[in-house]
């Protein structure tokens, strides 16, 4: 038997769940990514959206940001989704994409999560996403604690480390130590096409990596009054540490147009 959310992943794919949101493909592919980061993928994926084929994957890629799109899972039966994204304008392989996702006729109303966060000690104490939250000035709007799909999070590798090797910007040729006073314009002309390098290591960036699903049956009135502007939204994981990032005034807006939603 077809779960409801089989049902949505076959229909409208969830590659996007499992890739990296924070590139310009935005989580829908894993373009030359390093095997571990992929294999990290490929677990997240198993676990939040388990059974998508590659064909299935593709639909999602084509769905615009913060617009409710639709399609058809494999029995007819109408899927609706919404897609948001926050990334580290620094960094743009870090941040959070969500999918909210309605599959009425299966009675599927949820969302999923994928994250790749900064905070590295998620990933070192073996931590998972357990809550996550909309807030507006302070005040908690929204709090989603129903999760069904927490998977541990790890440490991937978001820049590799580099070497960078430049010349020394406060190299003087006119007033090096060679030979003193006396000798400088020799000097001068004699080293001027000289310049020492400095070498620089820059380490690795690393993320926090994983995923969750939340179910929002049970929230769907606080949904219908959210106020249509950017929140925050706060990500609460288990060892304690809590990441703060933003969901989309578009995105909430295309929310109540969901299905669902809509429905009394």
């Amino acid at each position: 038997m077809t779960s409801p959310f089989s049902q949505l992943a076959n229909s409208i794919g969830l590659k996007s769940i499992a890739a990296k949101c924070f590139t310009t493909g935005l989580m829908l592919a894993l373009v030359q990514a390093p095997a571990a980061a992929q294999s990290n993928d490929q677990q997240v994926r198993d676990k939040i959206a388990p059974g998508i084929t590659a064909r299935e994957l593709a639909s999602i890629r084509e769905a615009p940001y913060s617009k409710i799109f639709s399609s058809t899972s494999a029995s007819g039966a109408p899927t609706f989704g919404i897609k948001d994204r926050d990334y580290n304008p620094g960094e743009s392989k870090m941040g959070v994409f969500t999918l909210w996702a309605d599959v009425p006729e299966s009675e599927f109303f949820g969302v999923l999560v994928r994250y790749c966060v900064p905070n590295t000690s998620i990933a070192q104490d073996g931590a998972y996403l357990s809550e996550m939250s909309l807030i507006d000035n302070g005040e908690t709007l929204l709090s989603l604690t129903a999760n069904s799909a927490a998977t541990v999070a790890k440490s991937e590798e978001v820049q590799a480390a580099q070497q960078v090797v430049y010349s020394d910007p406060f190299y003087d040729p006119y007033f090096s130590s060679w030979g003193g006073y006396s000798r400088r314009s020799r000097n001068f002309y004699r080293r001027s096409w000289y310049r020492p390098t400095i070498a620089e290591y820059i380490p690795a960036v690393n993320c926090s990596s994983g995923g969750n699903r939340f179910d929002l049956s049970e929230v769907k009135n606080e949904i219908r009054r959210l106020p249509e502007k950017t929140l925050q939204m706060k990500m609460l994981f288990s060892n304690g540490v809590v990441e703060n990032w933003q969901l989309g005034k578009g995105t909430i807006a295309e929310m109540k147009k969901l299905p669902t939603l809509i429905r009394r």
